[in-house]
């Protein structure tokens, strides 16, 4: 455990009785908040414990809920996440175009044009209007979320690709209501944690979380279903390594894996 995380310990339930507290699951970590949608996004959740563990364990996310991150650190950051956004939106705009129902399309689209405006506004309250250049990790990410599976039919494209976009949904939500109890009101980085525990992010990643499910109930087979888990612990892996170059801390990047059938 770095220095950072000796009293910010992002695995360990809070007291009983205050906002975050929950029983332990069977990974020793509380819940995922929102929780899972039915058996299918909870299976996918719970295969990429180990990955999950890890991201809650760095040294940039204690810095984030003590305050003691270094500026230049976030905003680093921030920066990559800037020129993530746009190829991130436009993911979300290929899940509405290809959603086969116009809630669900109508969903996607609203999310793709937020990702932009809300998350966009954040960074320019925060970030100087220098160019930076994608770094190999949101290179990296960016073509994971690229692809799009022009060789399968539509539905497992759409499955596909919903996959991969949920991981920023969900484990943003998840490290926003951890974080959240152990943020100072005052501290540098308050901001930025009640952006992801805010009740409407919560509310939105929970119907992302839906329309997973939906969609993982109605896929032609196990096959599909295991190209779309790969396609999300995929994107996890990339979210782990997004998190952890603000510090350059040492985790390796995702190799291959982008949620191709397998079979």
């Amino acid at each position: 455990m770095s220095p950072h995380m000796a009293d910010q310990d992002l695995t360990a339930p809070t007291q009983p009785g205050s906002a975050a507290a929950s029983s332990t699951s069977d990974e020793s970590l509380d819940g995922p908040r929102p929780a899972a949608a039915g058996p299918l996004t909870e299976e996918l959740w719970r295969r990429t414990a180990a990955t999950r563990q890890r991201v809650y364990a760095l040294e940039f996310l204690g810095g984030l809920a003590d305050g003691s991150l270094p500026a230049a650190a976030f905003d680093t950051y921030l920066a990559q996440d800037a020129l993530y956004l746009g190829g991130y939106a436009d993911a979300l705009a290929r899940c509405a175009d290809l959603a086969d129902d116009e809630q669900a399309r109508t969903f996607w689209a609203v999310q793709a044009q937020a990702c932009i405006e809300e998350e966009q506004h954040l960074h320019r309250s925060r970030l100087a209007a220098a160019p930076v250049s994608p770094s190999p990790v949101t290179r990296g990410y960016l073509a994971h979320l690229g692809s799009d599976y022009a060789a399968a039919p539509r539905a497992q494209r759409y499955l596909r690709t919903v996959a991969a976009v949920l991981p920023c949904f969900w484990l943003y939500a998840d490290v926003g209501a951890r974080l959240l109890p152990r943020t100072d009101s005052a501290g540098p980085y308050r901001d930025w944690v009640q952006t992801y525990s805010a009740t409407g992010f919560s509310e939105a990643t929970a119907r992302a979380v839906a329309l997973l499910e939906q969609a993982l109930a109605a896929a032609d087979g196990a096959p599909e279903r295991d190209a779309a888990a790969a396609a999300f612990a995929t994107s996890m892996e990339w979210e782990l390594a997004f998190f952890a170059q603000g510090l350059r801390e040492d985790v390796p990047a995702p190799v291959g894996g982008i949620g191709e059938p397998t079979g």
